[in-house]
């Protein structure tokens, strides 16, 4: 697949990390240049502002909270983020939560909440989640909304664009895509002595619901083995060793599709609590979803039955090797972004296609996407001929 501007104009595309010490970012960054050299789309990596130079798209896919800088620089009017990080549930975004304490989360952030007073608005701002530490997905929301003026967002999750409707942030979902070299070939067979591997931190208070429950169900006979700070190469091959990978969240509801890309891609299968919506991951054909109180039974049940372990694995390869490809997912995002550019080289006498062309993508475009709950824009799957469409357009 390649992608095909409707301008002569050639793409150089930008891809922004703020600082290299985020290995998950760092990670997202070098897949999607991989998958832009796929595209034959020319692209690069920034870091900081004065690597910017001239580009047509910037890209970043850290915390936003750190990419404001870099955003903030550059001379491209088309700054996109693309957003994965936790964020608190869309009922308390919208209604749940105190005004007084909701805007002084908003307008100061952890430091001023940890100043609040003892009471009623500590109380209240411990119903965000947990204790005091876990106030995370509010300093993400809190810097989207900030951000919002200087890029567009395009979140990997139906729910997490949910949210940002709710706190008044528009934004589009394409998921994060599958690619070889962040989340290892995709493998099906192979010698399975990990019986339940879990992946993430167990360390700081962030972890602690975590190190309770997983304790929990060790006590109760199941064997686990952690994952904690392990990275690239050597935690595939721990993926790959494994038959199922028990998912505890941090934050209740949150969308896992980075792990249930690694996990799926190495022929392991995820039981976790359920997501608030998993798309385009579907509960019992591509993973196992289940209460906190019947996660030991469905892994047990898992276990148990080989058959029906290599049945979901496999469905979930599947789903990887097509519609979640990296190399489709980033044509989706950099075909919209095209949409708007083309709009724009359209006004220019010079240029080539003029407004012709234009019409012709933007209809195209158009209708590659349909509106989601509170407002959101998803992309559809290769069963409703989104591929198609986006093949149709890049010819």
């Amino acid at each position: 697949m390649k992608f095909v501007t409707p301008s002569t104009r050639p793409i150089d595309l930008g891809v922004a990390v703020f600082g290299e010490r985020d290995r998950l970012a760092s990670e997202m960054a070098g897949a999607i240049l991989d998958a832009a050299a796929e595209l034959g789309v020319r692209s690069r990596l920034i870091t900081a502002p004065d690597a910017l130079g001239e580009l047509t798209y910037l890209i970043g896919i850290n915390r936003p909270r750190g990419l404001a800088e870099l955003l903030a620089a550059s001379r491209t009017p088309h700054r996109l983020i693309w957003f994965g990080e936790p964020l608190p549930p869309a009922v308390e975004v919208r209604e749940g939560t105190p005004s007084r304490v909701r805007s002084r989360v908003f307008s100061l952030g952890r430091q001023a909440v940890s100043a609040l007073p003892r009471g009623r608005a500590r109380t209240a701002v411990s119903r965000l989640g947990g204790p005091m530490a876990d106030l995370e997905p509010w300093d993400n929301l809190r810097a989207a909304v900030r951000l919002a003026g200087l890029a567009e967002f395009v979140v990997t999750s139906r729910d997490g664009a949910q949210i940002l409707s709710a706190a008044g942030v528009q934004s589009r979902t394409v998921p994060f895509g599958y690619t070889p070299k962040l989340h290892g070939p995709l493998t099906l067979d192979g010698s399975r002595d990990i019986e339940t591997l879990v992946l993430g931190g167990f360390s700081g208070p962030r972890s602690r619901r975590r190190r309770r429950i997983v304790g929990a169900l060790r006590r109760r006979g199941l064997r686990v083995t952690l994952a904690d700070g392990v990275w690239g190469e050597e935690r595939n091959l721990l993926l790959r060793r494994s038959r199922v990978v028990l998912q505890v969240h941090r934050f209740p509801g949150t969308f896992i599709g980075s792990r249930l890309l690694l996990a799926i891609a190495a022929g392991a299968v995820v039981v976790t609590e359920p997501m608030t919506d998993p798309y385009p991951f579907v509960p019992d054909v591509h993973f196992i979803q289940a209460p906190l109180e019947s996660l030991l039974a469905e892994t047990r049940a898992l276990l148990a039955d080989e058959d029906r372990r290599r049945r979901i694995a496999l469905a979930g390869q599947e789903l990887l090797a097509g519609d979640l490809s990296m190399t489709r997912c980033l044509h989706n995002v950099l075909a919209r972004l095209d949409v708007e550019r083309a709009g724009e080289i359209a006004q220019d006498p010079a240029a080539q296609g003029s407004k012709e062309r234009t019409a012709e993508i933007t209809s195209s475009i158009s209708d590659s996407v349909s509106p989601g709950k509170s407002g959101s824009v998803t992309i559809r799957s290769q069963a409703d001929s989104v591929t198609g469409r986006l093949r149709a357009y890049a010819r």
